[in-house]
């Protein structure tokens, strides 16, 4: 059994008779139970890169175990992830099953932040960027303008004080379409040439 050591044979159901020989006087079958201890692991925690201490936790049972909160301080920029088995192994979900003394190393993941999207007057969606730190550079605006406006840029004030293609990310953000007249649709057309009479 995962957890478990054999611990001997039993000459009952319950496990409390046991048996470590059987003569050749002993007559017809004999059924014997084989008996499992718990094992008693010891857990201990590696803050992998990051700072703190954390007590090691002993006579866990085989088994499954829940996991218990990290209390390390993360690494600057850093956010706890989950617990893994190795310095770069995969995150366990949960709980882990122990066999063994084992040592769970913390998993840090870079804070990342969401780049959001306001139309300022257009209409339309723009779904938000995720997963973003440092610098990002501004997609192509997908909203629609309003009447008689053109897009312009983006910029991180809704009042246009400047014009951005890109920005550094190091919170959460909200860029806003900045419009602007569409000149090609207040142009006066040309009146057309009059020809002169008698041509």
């Amino acid at each position: 059994k995962p957890g478990y050591t054999f611990d001997g044979w039993c000459s009952d159901p319950l496990k409390t008779h046991r048996v470590t020989e059987i003569t050749t006087e002993s007559l017809g079958d004999v059924h014997l139970y084989a008996k499992w201890s718990v094992n008693s692991n010891t857990l201990s925690f590696d803050a992998n890169g990051g700072t703190g201490t954390m007590d090691p936790v002993a006579d866990v049972n085989g088994g499954e175990y829940a996991i218990p909160e990290c209390t390390f301080t993360a690494p600057e920029g850093m956010v706890f992830k989950g617990w893994a088995t190795a310095k770069d192994g995969a995150v366990i979900d949960g709980k882990a099953t122990l066999a063994a003394d084992t040592t769970f190393y913390a998993i840090w993941t870079p804070i990342t932040y969401t780049v959001s999207f306001n139309r300022n007057g257009g209409s339309g969606k723009m779904f938000d960027a995720e997963g973003i730190v440092g610098e990002y550079t501004l997609p192509e605006c997908t909203f629609t303008a309003p009447a008689g406006k053109v897009f312009k840029g983006w910029s991180v004030s809704k009042d246009n004080v400047s014009i951005v293609d890109k920005i550094v990310v190091t919170g959460d953000v909200i860029v806003f379409a900045i419009w602007e007249d569409d000149s090609s649709a207040t142009e006066t057309p040309a009146k057309p040439t009059e020809t002169p009479a008698g041509d």
